[in-house]
């Protein structure tokens, strides 16, 4: 077992133990390390001994991939799983976006990628970790909803097959189903289908804001009028006149528009 010391030790660490062969990978943390061990096996995915499955045992603030997933926050359940032996095939997700000087660089992911107000909303959350997950969430949303400006976001789907430019409050790109320590935001994401789920939300007033927040906890906001959902397996986001839009993959905040996702099929093999 080892201990991560830095942000992006865990890419490192998986990177480097599939490519020794070991397998399976296993996973304890939150979603944000879970996210890095992810990439980590996915880049190792283009070497000669890119066969290491990953185990999951929840250990976070939000705990968003395991409800998709059906993995139990129990630690003893969860190695139970990864001990039984079942395998499960599922995407993952290819973003190369902007990090805050101006490099672009290449990310995968497992969860759920969103621009505008998740990246906004992931900065209040990192300063409330003495909260419970879910309040913790739910109080960064408040405050970023509270305090959100509306941003220009240009959408590209499926290399122009379709294409939208609003005010955005939410913009996510979903391989699951949860993000925000339990916010639906796409209820009906297959990991496993070889498609992505888009949602966006243009800029709403404050009061309007608070309840589609509460429809996405439950898990209805896709049948609201004011929300664009489609499913693509190629998405490109940007912002036009360069303003700072930031992104948030699978609840960190690592850079920010442009930035492009691709769904990787079956890149993954979860030991469940």
């Amino acid at each position: 077992m080892v201990t991560t010391r830095e942000s992006g030790h865990a890419v490192r660490l998986a990177e480097a133990a599939a490519g020794e062969g070991c397998s399976p990978v296993i996973a304890v943390g939150g979603d944000g390390t879970i996210s890095q061990v992810v990439d980590g096996l996915v880049r190792a995915g283009g070497g000669a001994r890119a066969s290491a499955e990953l185990g999951i045992v929840p250990s976070g603030t939000g705990g968003d991939l395991v409800r998709t997933l059906g993995i139990s926050r129990s630690s003893e359940r969860a190695m139970l799983g990864i001990a039984s032996g079942r395998r499960e095939k599922i995407d993952a997700v290819r973003i190369r976006f902007e990090t805050d000087d101006g490099t672009t660089i290449v990310r995968h992911c497992v969860n759920v990628a969103d621009a505008g107000l998740g990246g906004e909303t992931v900065k209040y959350v990192e300063s409330m970790k003495s909260l419970p997950g879910t309040v913790a969430y739910l109080a960064g949303s408040i405050v970023a909803i509270a305090r959100h400006h509306p941003q220009r976001v240009q959408i590209d789907l499926n290399h122009g097959a379709e294409r939208h430019e609003i005010d955005a409050g939410v913009v996510a790109v979903a391989n699951c189903r949860y993000f925000g320590g339990g916010m639906q935001i796409a209820a009906r994401a297959d990991p496993s289908d070889g498609e992505l789920d888009f949602v966006a939300i243009g800029h709403c007033p404050p009061l309007e804001a608070f309840g589609l927040l509460m429809k996405i906890y439950r898990g209805s906001a896709l049948d609201d009028p004011r929300v664009l959902w489609r499913r693509a397996t190629h998405i490109r986001l940007d912002s036009p006149g360069g303003s700072n839009v930031l992104l948030d993959v699978d609840g960190e905040q690592p850079g920010r528009l442009p930035a492009t996702f691709d769904v990787l099929p079956g890149a993954l093999t979860l030991r469940i």
